[in-house]
């Protein structure tokens, strides 16, 4: 099994950019629940959903500002 870990400090940094209103998107390129995974273990909120490279480039201007 090979294992990327998140950065060291990645969690307290999300966490303190959570605090001062500034919203994280986290763009990777793997599976729906691999970024799900991700997002958890670094404290991603993805109560906003989770989409596909796919399917972000398949959004016009008005759905990416939503």
């Amino acid at each position: 099994m090979l294992e990327d870990p998140p950065r060291q400090g990645v969690k307290v940094t999300i966490a303190m950019a959570m605090r001062a209103g500034i919203r994280t998107i986290m763009v990777q390129g793997t599976t729906h629940s691999t970024a799900i995974f991700i997002a958890g273990e670094v404290g991603i909120s993805i109560h906003g959903g989770v989409i596909t490279g796919q399917e972000l480039d398949n959004l016009n201007d008005h759905e990416l500002l939503k």
